[in-house]
Protein backbone atom coordinates (compact mmCIF):
# COMPACT_ATOMS: atom_id res chain seq x y z
CA UNK A 1 0.00 0.00 0.00
CA UNK A 2 1.16 3.16 -0.51
CA UNK A 3 2.96 5.76 2.48
CA UNK A 4 1.91 8.90 1.61
CA UNK A 5 0.00 10.56 -1.01
CA UNK A 6 2.77 11.54 -2.74
CA UNK A 7 4.07 8.31 -3.60
CA UNK A 8 0.70 7.32 -4.61
CA UNK A 9 0.88 9.62 -7.77
CA UNK A 10 2.71 6.28 -9.67
CA UNK A 11 -0.46 4.53 -9.85
CA UNK A 12 -1.43 7.15 -12.52
CA UNK A 13 0.65 4.66 -14.66
CA UNK A 14 0.95 1.75 -12.77
CA UNK A 15 -2.19 -0.36 -15.02
CA UNK A 16 -0.50 0.95 -18.40
CA UNK A 17 2.57 -0.98 -17.67
CA UNK A 18 0.47 -4.26 -16.32
CA UNK A 19 -1.81 -3.82 -19.42
CA UNK A 20 1.01 -3.62 -21.89
CA UNK A 21 3.57 -6.30 -20.20
CA UNK A 22 0.87 -8.53 -20.03
CA UNK A 23 -0.62 -8.52 -23.71
CA UNK A 24 3.30 -8.29 -24.49
CA UNK A 25 3.12 -11.44 -23.46
CA UNK A 26 0.68 -12.60 -24.67
CA UNK A 27 0.75 -11.29 -28.25
CA UNK A 28 3.75 -12.78 -28.39
CA UNK A 29 2.53 -16.40 -27.24
CA UNK A 30 -0.49 -16.56 -29.25
CA UNK A 31 1.82 -15.91 -32.71
CA UNK A 32 4.27 -18.17 -31.59
CA UNK A 33 1.15 -21.36 -30.69
CA UNK A 34 -0.80 -20.23 -34.14
CA UNK A 35 -3.86 -21.03 -32.49
CA UNK A 36 -6.54 -19.25 -34.56
CA UNK A 37 -9.00 -18.05 -31.43
CA UNK A 38 -6.18 -16.27 -29.49
CA UNK A 39 -4.25 -15.52 -32.83
CA UNK A 40 -8.12 -13.10 -33.43
CA UNK A 41 -8.19 -11.75 -30.07
CA UNK A 42 -4.54 -10.52 -30.87
CA UNK A 43 -5.58 -8.87 -34.19
CA UNK A 44 -8.79 -6.86 -32.27
CA UNK A 45 -6.14 -5.68 -29.76
CA UNK A 46 -3.99 -4.21 -32.26
CA UNK A 47 -6.56 -2.70 -34.30
CA UNK A 48 -7.46 -1.25 -31.02
CA UNK A 49 -4.44 0.39 -30.47
CA UNK A 50 -3.73 1.43 -33.86
CA UNK A 51 -7.12 3.09 -33.77
CA UNK A 52 -6.71 5.18 -30.58
CA UNK A 53 -3.41 6.70 -32.00
CA UNK A 54 -4.27 10.41 -32.24
CA UNK A 55 -3.20 12.33 -35.40
CA UNK A 56 0.27 13.94 -34.19
CA UNK A 57 1.28 10.28 -33.27
CA UNK A 58 0.79 10.12 -30.00
CA UNK A 59 0.31 6.94 -28.22
CA UNK A 60 0.09 7.37 -24.42
CA UNK A 61 -1.54 7.96 -21.37
CA UNK A 62 -1.72 11.20 -21.07
CA UNK A 63 -4.70 14.16 -22.27
CA UNK A 64 -2.99 16.31 -24.51
CA UNK A 65 -2.63 19.02 -22.08
CA UNK A 66 -0.54 16.82 -19.86
CA UNK A 67 1.47 15.45 -22.25
CA UNK A 68 5.61 15.58 -21.74
CA UNK A 69 4.70 18.52 -19.53
CA UNK A 70 5.34 16.32 -16.06
CA UNK A 71 7.71 18.12 -13.44
CA UNK A 72 7.51 15.19 -11.18
CA UNK A 73 7.13 11.68 -10.79
CA UNK A 74 5.07 10.08 -14.17
CA UNK A 75 5.16 7.42 -16.58
CA UNK A 76 5.06 9.53 -19.91
CA UNK A 77 8.22 7.75 -21.37
CA UNK A 78 7.45 4.12 -19.63
CA UNK A 79 3.86 3.55 -20.59
CA UNK A 80 4.84 4.14 -23.92
CA UNK A 81 7.65 2.14 -23.81
CA UNK A 82 5.84 -0.69 -22.68
CA UNK A 83 3.01 -0.35 -24.98
CA UNK A 84 5.22 -0.20 -28.13
CA UNK A 85 7.41 -2.93 -27.19
CA UNK A 86 3.82 -4.85 -27.82
CA UNK A 87 3.63 -3.56 -31.42
CA UNK A 88 6.86 -3.91 -32.65
CA UNK A 89 6.72 -7.89 -31.03
CA UNK A 90 3.48 -8.23 -33.48
CA UNK A 91 5.46 -6.38 -36.25
CA UNK A 92 8.58 -9.05 -35.81
CA UNK A 93 5.76 -11.75 -36.48
CA UNK A 94 3.90 -10.24 -39.12
CA UNK A 95 5.66 -7.88 -41.04
CA UNK A 96 2.47 -5.18 -40.87
CA UNK A 97 3.75 -1.67 -42.01
CA UNK A 98 1.35 -0.01 -40.90
CA UNK A 99 2.01 -0.95 -37.62
CA UNK A 100 6.00 0.15 -37.59
CA UNK A 101 4.95 2.75 -39.28
CA UNK A 102 2.26 3.36 -36.08
CA UNK A 103 5.43 2.96 -33.66
CA UNK A 104 7.92 5.50 -36.12
CA UNK A 105 4.78 7.89 -36.00
CA UNK A 106 4.92 7.95 -32.10
CA UNK A 107 8.11 8.29 -31.63
CA UNK A 108 8.36 10.79 -33.88
CA UNK A 109 5.69 12.85 -31.60
CA UNK A 110 8.59 12.22 -28.74
CA UNK A 111 11.13 13.41 -30.12
CA UNK A 112 9.94 16.24 -31.87
CA UNK A 113 8.22 16.88 -27.77
CA UNK A 114 11.64 16.86 -25.88
CA UNK A 115 14.61 17.34 -28.87
CA UNK A 116 17.76 16.07 -28.24
CA UNK A 117 20.17 19.09 -26.58
CA UNK A 118 16.72 21.43 -25.71
CA UNK A 119 15.44 19.69 -23.35
CA UNK A 120 15.31 17.27 -20.62
CA UNK A 121 12.61 14.64 -19.72
CA UNK A 122 14.76 13.56 -16.42
CA UNK A 123 15.23 16.61 -15.08
CA UNK A 124 11.72 15.90 -12.40
CA UNK A 125 11.59 16.40 -8.56
CA UNK A 126 10.52 13.62 -6.32
CA UNK A 127 11.30 11.00 -9.49
CA UNK A 128 9.86 7.12 -8.43
CA UNK A 129 9.41 3.84 -10.41
CA UNK A 130 7.67 5.78 -13.23
CA UNK A 131 10.70 7.89 -14.11
CA UNK A 132 13.27 5.06 -13.88
CA UNK A 133 11.57 2.80 -15.80
CA UNK A 134 11.33 5.38 -18.81
CA UNK A 135 14.73 5.24 -19.53
CA UNK A 136 13.92 2.01 -21.36
CA UNK A 137 12.39 3.74 -24.08
CA UNK A 138 15.34 3.08 -25.58
CA UNK A 139 14.08 -0.87 -26.27
CA UNK A 140 11.94 0.61 -28.89
CA UNK A 141 14.67 3.27 -30.49
CA UNK A 142 17.08 0.30 -30.25
CA UNK A 143 14.66 -2.22 -32.30
CA UNK A 144 13.78 0.66 -34.94
CA UNK A 145 17.08 1.11 -35.68
CA UNK A 146 17.61 -2.45 -36.44
CA UNK A 147 14.41 -2.54 -38.64
CA UNK A 148 15.19 1.23 -40.68
CA UNK A 149 19.12 1.41 -40.18
CA UNK A 150 18.09 5.06 -39.12
CA UNK A 151 20.79 6.58 -37.31
CA UNK A 152 18.81 9.30 -35.61
CA UNK A 153 17.08 6.70 -33.27
CA UNK A 154 20.54 5.45 -31.96
CA UNK A 155 20.95 9.09 -30.94
CA UNK A 156 17.91 9.62 -29.08
CA UNK A 157 18.81 6.99 -27.13
CA UNK A 158 22.06 7.93 -26.50
CA UNK A 159 20.00 11.33 -25.57
CA UNK A 160 18.29 9.39 -22.80
CA UNK A 161 20.72 7.79 -21.42
CA UNK A 162 23.10 10.98 -20.71
CA UNK A 163 19.92 13.29 -19.92
CA UNK A 164 19.17 10.54 -17.12
CA UNK A 165 22.99 10.33 -15.88
CA UNK A 166 22.67 14.50 -15.24
CA UNK A 167 20.46 13.98 -12.11
CA UNK A 168 19.89 13.16 -8.65
CA UNK A 169 16.60 10.32 -9.34
CA UNK A 170 15.71 7.48 -7.54
CA UNK A 171 17.28 4.44 -9.13
CA UNK A 172 21.47 5.69 -10.25
CA UNK A 173 23.23 2.50 -10.14
CA UNK A 174 23.54 2.89 -14.12
CA UNK A 175 25.02 6.32 -13.86
CA UNK A 176 28.43 6.42 -15.54
CA UNK A 177 29.62 8.11 -12.33
CA UNK A 178 28.51 5.70 -9.95
CA UNK A 179 29.72 2.59 -11.77
CA UNK A 180 33.45 4.04 -12.42
CA UNK A 181 33.27 4.38 -8.38
CA UNK A 182 34.81 1.16 -7.25
CA UNK A 183 33.59 1.74 -3.74
CA UNK A 184 29.77 1.97 -5.24
CA UNK A 185 27.64 -0.72 -4.33
CA UNK A 186 24.29 -0.96 -5.98
CA UNK A 187 21.58 0.16 -4.27
CA UNK A 188 18.41 0.72 -6.07
CA UNK A 189 14.84 -0.96 -6.94
CA UNK A 190 16.74 -4.29 -8.50
CA UNK A 191 14.58 -4.32 -11.71
CA UNK A 192 15.99 -0.79 -12.46
CA UNK A 193 19.40 -1.75 -11.71
CA UNK A 194 18.93 -4.84 -14.43
CA UNK A 195 16.84 -3.17 -16.95
CA UNK A 196 18.84 -0.02 -16.78
CA UNK A 197 22.09 -2.08 -18.81
CA UNK A 198 19.89 -1.80 -22.46
CA UNK A 199 20.52 1.89 -22.12
CA UNK A 200 24.25 1.45 -21.17
CA UNK A 201 24.63 -1.12 -23.76
CA UNK A 202 22.49 1.16 -26.57
CA UNK A 203 24.55 4.28 -26.03
CA UNK A 204 27.26 2.56 -25.78
CA UNK A 205 27.44 1.59 -28.87
CA UNK A 206 26.02 4.33 -30.61
CA UNK A 207 28.42 6.80 -29.23
CA UNK A 208 31.69 4.56 -29.06
CA UNK A 209 32.18 6.69 -26.19
CA UNK A 210 35.31 4.96 -24.33
CA UNK A 211 33.97 6.82 -20.70
CA UNK A 212 30.69 4.99 -21.25
CA UNK A 213 32.41 1.87 -22.37
CA UNK A 214 34.48 2.13 -19.20
CA UNK A 215 30.99 2.15 -17.51
CA UNK A 216 29.57 -0.99 -19.32
CA UNK A 217 32.94 -2.85 -18.23
CA UNK A 218 32.57 -1.41 -14.53
CA UNK A 219 29.32 -2.62 -14.32
CA UNK A 220 29.91 -5.76 -15.66
CA UNK A 221 32.93 -6.68 -13.24
CA UNK A 222 30.49 -6.02 -10.52
CA UNK A 223 28.04 -8.91 -11.45
CA UNK A 224 30.19 -11.94 -9.66
CA UNK A 225 28.73 -10.09 -6.40
CA UNK A 226 25.23 -10.17 -7.51
CA UNK A 227 24.41 -12.87 -9.78
CA UNK A 228 23.20 -16.52 -7.89
CA UNK A 229 24.13 -19.56 -8.92
CA UNK A 230 20.84 -20.22 -10.82
CA UNK A 231 22.00 -16.73 -12.92
CA UNK A 232 19.33 -14.90 -11.12
CA UNK A 233 20.07 -10.95 -9.75
CA UNK A 234 19.68 -9.77 -6.33
CA UNK A 235 17.24 -7.89 -5.36
CA UNK A 236 14.15 -8.45 -3.30
CA UNK A 237 12.92 -5.84 -4.43
CA UNK A 238 15.69 -3.43 -3.62
CA UNK A 239 19.77 -4.33 -3.38
CA UNK A 240 20.12 -1.76 -0.38
CA UNK A 241 24.06 -2.51 -0.88
CA UNK A 242 23.38 -6.59 -0.18
CA UNK A 243 25.65 -8.95 -2.37
CA UNK A 244 24.74 -12.60 -3.15
CA UNK A 245 23.74 -14.68 -0.65
CA UNK A 246 21.57 -17.77 -1.80
CA UNK A 247 19.73 -18.67 1.16
CA UNK A 248 19.17 -15.06 2.69
CA UNK A 249 18.81 -12.72 -0.39
CA UNK A 250 16.26 -12.96 -2.88
CA UNK A 251 15.30 -11.76 -6.50
CA UNK A 252 12.24 -10.50 -8.61
CA UNK A 253 10.49 -12.23 -10.95
CA UNK A 254 10.64 -8.80 -12.87
CA UNK A 255 13.99 -8.97 -12.85
CA UNK A 256 14.69 -11.70 -14.26
CA UNK A 257 12.51 -10.99 -17.49
CA UNK A 258 14.50 -7.81 -17.62
CA UNK A 259 18.12 -9.42 -16.76
CA UNK A 260 17.36 -12.02 -19.53
CA UNK A 261 16.51 -9.79 -22.12
CA UNK A 262 19.40 -7.36 -21.14
CA UNK A 263 21.56 -10.04 -21.82
CA UNK A 264 20.90 -10.81 -24.98
CA UNK A 265 21.06 -7.40 -26.01
CA UNK A 266 24.41 -7.14 -24.50
CA UNK A 267 25.07 -9.92 -27.06
CA UNK A 268 23.87 -8.99 -29.92
CA UNK A 269 25.58 -5.48 -29.41
CA UNK A 270 29.25 -6.87 -27.89
CA UNK A 271 29.04 -10.03 -30.14
CA UNK A 272 30.44 -11.89 -26.75
CA UNK A 273 28.37 -15.13 -27.15
CA UNK A 274 29.17 -16.06 -23.36
CA UNK A 275 26.52 -14.29 -22.40
CA UNK A 276 24.03 -16.34 -23.75
CA UNK A 277 25.29 -19.26 -21.40
CA UNK A 278 23.79 -16.94 -18.78
CA UNK A 279 20.77 -16.60 -21.01
CA UNK A 280 20.26 -19.97 -20.72
CA UNK A 281 21.19 -20.58 -17.19
CA UNK A 282 18.74 -18.01 -15.89
CA UNK A 283 15.78 -19.32 -17.94
CA UNK A 284 16.02 -22.79 -17.62
CA UNK A 285 17.16 -22.47 -13.89
CA UNK A 286 15.94 -19.03 -12.16
CA UNK A 287 12.67 -18.61 -14.36
CA UNK A 288 11.46 -21.62 -14.60
CA UNK A 289 12.36 -22.10 -10.88
CA UNK A 290 10.16 -19.56 -9.73
CA UNK A 291 7.33 -21.35 -11.45
CA UNK A 292 4.77 -23.22 -9.66
CA UNK A 293 4.34 -27.20 -10.95
CA UNK A 294 0.82 -26.60 -11.15
CA UNK A 295 1.41 -23.85 -13.69
CA UNK A 296 -1.16 -21.54 -11.78
CA UNK A 297 1.38 -19.37 -9.93
CA UNK A 298 4.71 -17.44 -9.74
CA UNK A 299 7.01 -16.08 -7.05
CA UNK A 300 7.18 -12.81 -6.99
CA UNK A 301 10.50 -12.88 -4.98
CA UNK A 302 12.31 -16.29 -4.31
CA UNK A 303 15.71 -17.25 -3.58
CA UNK A 304 17.76 -19.87 -4.38
CA UNK A 305 18.01 -21.82 -1.69
CA UNK A 306 13.91 -21.91 -0.29
CA UNK A 307 12.82 -23.20 3.08
CA UNK A 308 9.71 -21.23 2.98
CA UNK A 309 7.54 -20.02 0.48
CA UNK A 310 4.12 -19.11 2.21
CA UNK A 311 4.86 -15.30 2.51
CA UNK A 312 6.00 -15.50 6.05
CA UNK A 313 7.14 -12.00 7.42
CA UNK A 314 10.69 -12.14 8.24
CA UNK A 315 11.93 -15.32 6.92
CA UNK A 316 14.46 -13.67 4.05
CA UNK A 317 16.00 -11.04 6.51
CA UNK A 318 19.65 -10.43 5.08
CA UNK A 319 19.90 -6.53 5.01
CA UNK A 320 17.42 -4.03 5.23
CA UNK A 321 14.03 -4.17 3.27
CA UNK A 322 11.72 -1.06 2.75
CA UNK A 323 8.59 -2.91 3.24
CA UNK A 324 7.49 -3.83 7.14
CA UNK A 325 6.03 -6.93 6.60
CA UNK A 326 7.30 -8.53 3.48
CA UNK A 327 4.77 -10.90 1.88
CA UNK A 328 6.23 -11.51 -1.60
CA UNK A 329 7.84 -14.64 -1.02
CA UNK A 330 4.99 -16.84 -1.96
CA UNK A 331 3.22 -18.64 -4.90
CA UNK A 332 0.65 -16.56 -6.33
CA UNK A 333 -1.27 -15.93 -9.28
CA UNK A 334 -2.25 -12.28 -9.29
CA UNK A 335 -0.27 -10.87 -5.78
CA UNK A 336 -2.80 -8.36 -5.97
CA UNK A 337 -1.46 -7.89 -2.18
CA UNK A 338 1.87 -6.30 -3.22
CA UNK A 339 1.70 -5.52 -7.40
CA UNK A 340 0.91 -6.93 -10.36
CA UNK A 341 4.15 -6.57 -11.89
CA UNK A 342 5.88 -9.79 -11.94
CA UNK A 343 2.95 -12.03 -13.30
CA UNK A 344 2.65 -9.80 -16.76
CA UNK A 345 6.36 -10.35 -16.93
CA UNK A 346 6.37 -13.91 -16.42
CA UNK A 347 4.35 -13.99 -19.46
CA UNK A 348 7.22 -11.97 -21.11
CA UNK A 349 9.79 -14.37 -20.15
CA UNK A 350 9.52 -17.89 -22.57
CA UNK A 351 8.70 -15.90 -26.03
CA UNK A 352 11.70 -13.53 -25.25
CA UNK A 353 13.73 -16.47 -24.91
CA UNK A 354 12.42 -18.15 -27.88
CA UNK A 355 12.69 -15.34 -30.32
CA UNK A 356 16.14 -15.36 -29.64
CA UNK A 357 17.31 -18.88 -30.40
CA UNK A 358 18.27 -18.68 -33.95
CA UNK A 359 19.68 -15.03 -34.71
CA UNK A 360 20.56 -13.40 -38.14
CA UNK A 361 24.38 -12.81 -39.25
CA UNK A 362 25.37 -11.01 -42.69
CA UNK A 363 26.83 -14.39 -43.48
CA UNK A 364 23.73 -16.73 -42.56
CA UNK A 365 22.49 -17.54 -39.02
CA UNK A 366 23.64 -18.13 -35.71
CA UNK A 367 22.18 -21.10 -33.61
CA UNK A 368 22.10 -19.04 -30.33
CA UNK A 369 20.15 -20.97 -27.74
CA UNK A 370 19.09 -24.58 -27.96
CA UNK A 371 15.77 -26.52 -27.48
CA UNK A 372 12.85 -27.47 -29.76
CA UNK A 373 12.30 -24.33 -32.28
CA UNK A 374 11.49 -23.63 -36.56
CA UNK A 375 13.01 -20.35 -37.35
CA UNK A 376 11.66 -19.13 -41.11
CA UNK A 377 13.86 -16.47 -42.74
CA UNK A 378 14.88 -15.16 -46.23
CA UNK A 379 19.16 -15.87 -47.29
CA UNK A 380 19.88 -13.79 -50.48
CA UNK A 381 16.34 -14.17 -51.29
CA UNK A 382 15.61 -17.61 -51.19
CA UNK A 383 13.10 -19.04 -48.01
CA UNK A 384 15.08 -21.06 -45.95
CA UNK A 385 13.77 -23.32 -42.49
CA UNK A 386 15.48 -24.66 -39.90
CA UNK A 387 14.28 -26.67 -37.06
CA UNK A 388 15.69 -28.11 -34.01
CA UNK A 389 14.58 -31.26 -32.79
CA UNK A 390 15.51 -31.69 -29.13
CA UNK A 391 14.54 -32.45 -25.68
CA UNK A 392 16.99 -29.92 -24.64
CA UNK A 393 18.15 -29.48 -21.58
CA UNK A 394 16.91 -32.52 -20.51
CA UNK A 395 19.04 -34.26 -23.19
CA UNK A 396 21.87 -33.11 -25.06
CA UNK A 397 21.39 -34.82 -28.22
CA UNK A 398 19.68 -32.26 -31.28
CA UNK A 399 18.64 -32.63 -34.47
CA UNK A 400 18.41 -29.60 -36.61
CA UNK A 401 16.49 -30.17 -40.09
CA UNK A 402 17.57 -27.20 -42.55
CA UNK A 403 15.38 -27.04 -45.45
CA UNK A 404 15.01 -24.67 -48.62
CA UNK A 405 13.57 -23.73 -51.74
CA UNK A 406 16.71 -24.28 -53.96
CA UNK A 407 20.35 -24.55 -53.41
CA UNK A 408 21.93 -21.34 -51.53
CA UNK A 409 24.89 -20.37 -49.54
CA UNK A 410 25.39 -19.46 -46.28
CA UNK A 411 27.22 -20.16 -42.86
CA UNK A 412 25.25 -21.73 -40.31
CA UNK A 413 26.97 -20.86 -36.96
CA UNK A 414 26.73 -23.07 -33.53
CA UNK A 415 27.19 -21.60 -30.16
CA UNK A 416 28.73 -24.41 -27.60
CA UNK A 417 31.50 -23.80 -24.82
CA UNK A 418 34.55 -25.51 -25.12
CA UNK A 419 38.34 -24.04 -26.05
CA UNK A 420 36.55 -22.50 -29.10
CA UNK A 421 33.27 -20.67 -28.42
CA UNK A 422 31.84 -20.75 -31.73
CA UNK A 423 31.84 -23.43 -34.06
CA UNK A 424 30.92 -22.25 -37.92
CA UNK A 425 29.59 -25.17 -40.87
CA UNK A 426 29.67 -23.59 -44.01
CA UNK A 427 27.19 -25.39 -46.52
CA UNK A 428 27.65 -24.92 -49.34
CA UNK A 429 24.46 -26.02 -51.83
CA UNK A 430 22.17 -27.29 -49.27
CA UNK A 431 22.68 -30.44 -51.34
CA UNK A 432 20.86 -33.51 -49.22
CA UNK A 433 23.54 -35.08 -46.62
CA UNK A 434 23.81 -35.87 -43.37
CA UNK A 435 26.50 -34.56 -41.12
CA UNK A 436 27.36 -34.88 -37.26
CA UNK A 437 29.00 -32.48 -35.29
CA UNK A 438 30.25 -33.46 -31.90
CA UNK A 439 30.15 -30.06 -30.00
CA UNK A 440 30.91 -29.95 -26.14
CA UNK A 441 28.19 -27.88 -24.46
CA UNK A 442 28.20 -26.33 -21.04
CA UNK A 443 30.99 -28.02 -19.97
CA UNK A 444 29.19 -31.15 -19.53
CA UNK A 445 29.26 -34.24 -21.62
CA UNK A 446 30.10 -34.12 -25.10
CA UNK A 447 26.63 -33.34 -26.88
CA UNK A 448 25.64 -34.49 -30.52
CA UNK A 449 24.03 -32.46 -33.03
CA UNK A 450 22.74 -34.03 -36.37
CA UNK A 451 22.23 -31.95 -39.05
CA UNK A 452 19.47 -32.35 -42.44
CA UNK A 453 20.29 -30.54 -45.14
CA UNK A 454 17.21 -30.76 -47.61
CA UNK A 455 16.09 -29.51 -50.70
Amino acid sequence: MAQDADWEVQYLWWNSETQSNWWDGYVRHALLVGDALHKQKVENYIERILASQDEDGYLGIYAPDLRYKAKGENGELWAQASLLRVLLGYYEHTQRQDVLDAVIRSVSRTMQAWPIGKSHPFNVSEPYAGVGHGLVYTDVLDRLFDYTQDSQYLDYANFLYLDFCQYELCDNDIMWGNLLDEEYKFQGHAVHTWEHLRPLVVSCFASNSPLLMQGLEAFLKRLPNYLTPSGAPIGDEFILGKYVDSTKVGYEYCSLQEWLDSLIILTRNSGDLNWLDEVEKIFFNAALGARHPDGKGIAYLKTDNSYSMTGDAGCHECGGTVHEVQTRYKYSPTHQEAAVCCVPNAGRITPYFVKSMWLEQEEGVLKALYGPSIFQTEIQGIKVEFEEVSTYPTELNSTIHVRSEKPVNFTLSYVYQTGQRLCLLTVSKLECKTVWLRLAKSGMKRARYRVYYHT
